[in-house]
């Protein structure tokens, strides 16, 4: 089973260290091919989850144009079943917005973390 997690975050250098860690840890997880895709503006969020099968967002809080949680209001009324995860300081944000986010998670976060809350996320979705 492919499992294809996108990173959205404008701090490029946030994506290649998570990138790196997860490139390493993910064989640890043999039994799901994680594939790890990661972009920095909304807009590329938007057109991914228009163009590839992406399971998992993970989308920081704070970027230009489009916080996280407007990005994932957007990805919502796409109608798609795709997991949702919050990556923010303040974990205030998606207060007022219930259901909008599989998960939140507080930064600063790391690869392992990631990797930590797709196989959790997965697992739950197996029941």
């Amino acid at each position: 089973m492919d499992i294809n997690v996108l990173l959205v975050d404008d701090d490029i250098n946030i994506i290649k260290a998570i990138k790196r860690v997860f490139d390493f840890r993910v064989r640890e997880h043999a039994e799901e091919n994680i594939v790890f895709r990661g972009v920095s503006s909304a807009k590329e969020a938007l057109e991914m989850v228009d163009s590839e099968n992406i399971d998992i967002v993970f989308t920081d809080y704070r970027m230009p144009e489009m916080n996280g949680v407007e990005l994932a209001r957007a990805i919502r009324k796409k109608g798609r079943e795709i997991k949702i995860v919050l990556l923010s300081g303040d974990l205030y944000p998606a207060a007022g917005d219930p259901g909008v986010f599989s998960a939140i998670l507080s930064k600063p976060v790391s690869g392992n973390d990631i990797i930590k809350k797709t196989v959790e996320l997965c697992a739950n979705e197996k029941g």
